[in-house]
């Protein structure tokens, strides 16, 4: 990143076009402009550049692989192996499609993956394949509690558990929409109507029932909270039962939050967070403990140091 990329910072009007889009990135420029009191033409100026200067790295659909007869599975490794060959593991899997994300830790783990497959099983056979790591745990993770990108904001809303079991069938030009979609979640209806050759009310008419029926959990724009001078973690927790509504009412509260979702395996429950220093860092960790006092094992904090990759789609 260039020196001048560094010295730019947030004005008012940038963290306001912000904290509209986080959570809702497909809102079009004249409703953003509506909303921030921002000319359309100067609200898509500026997101441009905030996806230049890297504040945005990409506009992402939240989907929900059940829906698609698959699980979400996450992978913590444990490595032994120096910088230079953990770097070459990495590189390595980062042309995989099978991993959709991986991350760079420091803490008890070193590397975090996250893989769509059928089951536990499937899983093991990819890293036997893939990865050849002897330290390993795998976790299933289920319809994420919250997910949110806003900085600084209470507003965040608890995903409702209910009805994720009703059954959608889906076809082929629903998955070419998630497709188009998870790539960029902006993308325009008449380009989507273009690359699928269907007529755009079809196409609107498929993404409201694929929100509705939620195969689509929300379009987040992806913030870099690196960018901002913030430090993200995630913290894995082992909990003696499962987590209660006042529990996530409370957790909901943390501002610094931005990722909830419950396991099944060596933790339960898994929660992303930033700080902006130790002491933030401190309070949010003694936050977590007095909501799961009466819960709380054992915890795992970790470090992200870099996203290399992030594919919401396989």
């Amino acid at each position: 990143m260039s020196k001048n990329k560094l010295k730019y910072t947030l004005d008012k009007r940038d963290i306001k076009i912000l904290n509209t889009i986080c959570d809702n990135a497909r809102l079009p420029y004249s409703k953003i402009g509506r909303m921030t009191k921002v000319s359309k033409d100067s609200v898509r100026k500026r997101m441009k550049n905030l996806q230049k200067e890297l504040f945005i790295l990409s506009y992402n659909t939240l989907i929900n692989y059940s829906k698609l007869s698959y699980k979400l599975f996450y992978v913590y490794i444990r490595s032994k192996k120096p910088l230079s060959l953990k770097s070459r593991l990495i590189k390595s899997l980062i042309s995989d499609k099978k991993f959709l994300s991986i991350l760079h830790l420091i803490g008890k783990y070193d590397i975090e993956l996250q893989i769509v497959a059928k089951s536990i099983s499937a899983v093991k056979k990819i890293l036997k394949k893939s990865v050849k790591e002897k330290n390993m745990i795998v976790l299933t993770s289920f319809l994420p509690y919250i997910y949110s990108m806003r900085i600084g904001d209470t507003q965040t809303e608890i995903i409702s558990q209910a009805d994720n079991k009703r059954k959608f069938t889906l076809d082929k030009l629903d998955l070419d929409i998630l497709r188009i979609l998870s790539v960029n979640a902006r993308e325009r209806l008449t380009e989507i109507t273009r690359r699928t050759g269907s007529a755009e009310d079809v196409i609107r008419y498929r993404i409201r029932a694929l929100l509705k029926n939620k195969v689509i959990l929300g379009f987040y724009t992806r913030t870099n909270k690196h960018r901002m001078g913030l430090f993200t973690y995630t913290l894995l927790l082992n909990l003696d039962g499962s987590i209660d509504r006042s529990e996530l009412l409370s957790i909901k509260e943390i501002v610094n939050i931005f990722y909830v979702r419950r396991f099944k395996g060596k933790y339960s429950l898994g929660i992303n967070f930033y700080a902006k220093d130790n002491k933030d860092l401190l309070k949010v960790i003694d936050s977590i403990r007095k909501i799961f006092k009466n819960k709380l094992v054992n915890f795992d904090l970790l470090t992200v140091l870099e996203r290399h990759k992030f594919t919401p789609f396989p």
